[in-house]
């Protein structure tokens, strides 16, 4: 049985943007005199985005708005990502090896496509899928 293609993650398959993402947010809830510790973000990982923005206002006793606090912190996150977001070790390589091998590139995600195709610009690979969902 030949391979015909690969499905990949996002986050720690292709890049960790969870340093980033938190670092933002924190600069964010600044304004507010909020700081989310490493402990807390830790139970807040792989819950959706909806979840972790309940969380925050119900801890904290903010009424943070969803679209709001969502294109703050990413306009944050693209700035301190720009020169430092790398993909995982070889695997740019193993992209390219896939291509040549004629094999099909998609990656899975409950990322906004248009965070996952930005991301994956800084990186130069934004090419280097054939699908993303």
């Amino acid at each position: 049985m030949k391979i015909k293609a690969i499905i990949f993650g996002m986050m720690g398959v292709v890049y960790d943007s969870t340093p980033y993402t938190w670092k933002a947010r924190n600069q964010y809830l600044a304004r507010y005199w909020v700081t989310i510790p490493p402990e807390e973000v830790l139970g807040l990982l792989g819950h959706p985005f909806t979840y972790q923005l309940e969380v925050i206002n119900k801890k904290y006793n903010l009424s943070l708005k969803y679209d709001e606090f969502s294109q703050e912190t990413r306009k944050i996150q693209m700035e301190l990502m720009k020169d430092s977001l790398r993909p995982v070790e070889g695997l740019p390589e193993f992209l390219a090896d896939l291509q040549k091998n004629q094999i099909k590139t998609a990656i899975a995600s409950f990322n906004l496509r248009k965070f996952i195709e930005e991301d994956l610009a800084v990186m130069g690979l934004r090419n280097a899928f054939d699908v993303i969902t």
